[in-house]
């Protein structure tokens, strides 16, 4: 009976430590949004070779009063729907996204993420992009 039980609790333990702890950061996420920027050419070389000062104009923080609004540029799949989500881990928000439709193409191009976040404490969280 032990030997069984060990190899179901098995998986439960990796999903939960793979999903229980991005749970916060869904809890945190008030809204995302985003608006097409410019598509995949012969501008966006740079990205390639230097993403952070690709990037970096399109990149802003605030911390607002109980609200974190930031903002960055991520490159997505042209076809579908993409949303923006984030994780917490310790100090760090991660500004992610997460495509959420089965439509998919070879193509990409480049949206700027809004992400407003829930900060009650005001803690001065690091934001990684």
């Amino acid at each position: 009976m032990y030997r069984k039980s060990k190899y179901f609790l098995w998986p439960l333990i990796i999903i939960c430590s793979y999903n229980c702890g991005n749970k916060k950061g869904r809890e945190l996420l008030i809204s995302s949004s985003s608006e097409f920027v410019m598509a995949d050419g012969e501008t966006t070389t740079d990205y390639y070779k230097n993403r952070n000062a690709f990037i970096q104009p399109f990149t802003k923080v605030e911390f607002l009063k109980d609200t974190i609004k930031a903002t960055t540029l991520h490159e997505i799949n042209s076809c579908g729907k993409t949303v923006g989500k984030i994780k917490l881990s310790n100090d760090t928000i991660y500004l992610l996204t997460e495509h959420i439709s089965r439509e998919e193409c070879t193509s990409v191009q480049f949206n700027k993420f809004t992400y407003l976040i829930r900060n009650s404490a005001n803690k001065r969280y690091a934001i990684t992009f």
